[in-house]
């Protein structure tokens, strides 16, 4: 499968671009990929030392291409995502709010408001971006979403699975009563389990 290129990144399938203090990201979503994958358009004034992207990187989670050899920043999703800087964002799509805070070793993933039809893919691309990662403990906190669909239960699932796939790192903290019930109505407590 090709990775996208920046022409196909100016087109529709382009759903979000993020800015951070060293680079500009942007989301490609394409029908024929299993994962989101992010598109590095350039480094903007970050340090050398945490590593210089002198071409537009195209990565998914196991792969990174067209990063400078000068400046290698190590293999993969993680090593990209240390260049660009800082784990800490938070993303709004419409009525859900996702913030990602790191806390030593482990990453807290906390969404607030509607995980529905509208807001799942970006739930599920920041989810999928920080499982990718190399924290050891993915922390989910759902305590703060006030109404979620079958869309949004079915996104939840999938990052599950997901982190499955992957390790197995993901913990759910808290979940709103919406939540709670989805997943006891689902029999889904085995694939989230609940840390304190």
């Amino acid at each position: 499968m090709k990775p996208p290129r920046l022409g196909d990144a100016r087109r529709p399938s382009a759903r979000r671009l993020l800015e951070d203090g060293h680079a500009q990201r942007q989301w490609v979503h394409r029908e024929d990929a299993r994962h989101p994958q992010v598109e590095a358009l350039e480094h903007r004034n970050g340090p050398v030392d945490r590593g210089q992207l002198e071409h537009p990187a195209h990565i998914t989670p196991r792969e990174c291409n067209a990063v400078s050899n000068k400046h290698r920043i190590g293999s993969g999703m993680s090593g990209l995502l240390r260049a660009m800087g800082n784990w800490d964002r938070t993303r709004k799509d419409g009525p859900l709010t996702v913030q990602v805070e790191q806390a030593g070793d482990a990453l807290m993933v906390s969404a607030i408001g509607e995980l529905s039809r509208s807001t799942a893919e970006t739930f599920e691309a920041e989810l999928r971006l920080v499982i990718s990662g190399d924290a050891s403990t993915v922390i989910l906190d759902l305590g703060g979403v006030g109404f979620i669909d079958p869309t949004g239960m079915r996104s939840v699932v999938r990052i599950a699975n997901h982190s499955l796939r992957a390790g197995g790192r993901l913990r759910l903290r808290h979940a709103s009563a919406p939540v709670q019930q989805g997943i006891e109505w689902g029999g889904l407590e085995h694939l989230l389990p609940l840390v304190d």
